[in-house]
């Protein structure tokens, strides 16, 4: 009987850590853009441009926070989100709270990277 019930709390265990897993690996960028009406439009290496607002920027470079406006093209609601640069000078001159224009380009089905910025 105690092994029974140690396998169904194994097994229990391995499905939940598995669903875990799943969900986290399957959030990218991307994913805002899917819906039950068909995935986002644009295919991998195009680029959009939005409006947004500068959240934070990180101290090395890489990434910038903004709260952008719906991209319609990628069928993005208006949302906070972390986003990659494709090179830290393009943040340079930027600060929180700064109201800009970015170039957005898919690099997979659920990557994306900030390949320009223009304040507004």
């Amino acid at each position: 009987m105690k092994k029974s019930i140690i396998a169904i709390i194994a097994a229990v265990s391995l499905l939940s850590l598995t669903a875990a897993i799943t969900m986290a690996s399957s959030h990218g960028h991307g994913n805002h853009g899917h819906s039950s009406h068909g995935s986002a439009s644009g295919a991998i290496g195009s680029t959009v441009s939005a409006n947004g607002e500068v959240i934070a920027l990180d101290p090395t470079g890489r990434t910038i926070t903004l709260h952008h406006e719906p991209i319609r093209a990628l069928r993005w609601p208006a949302m906070t989100m972390e986003l990659d640069l494709e090179n830290p000078s393009i943040a340079e001159g930027l600060a929180e709270g700064d109201r800009i224009v970015f170039d957005l380009k898919r690099l997979t089905e659920t990557d994306y990277l900030i390949t320009g910025i223009r304040k507004r």
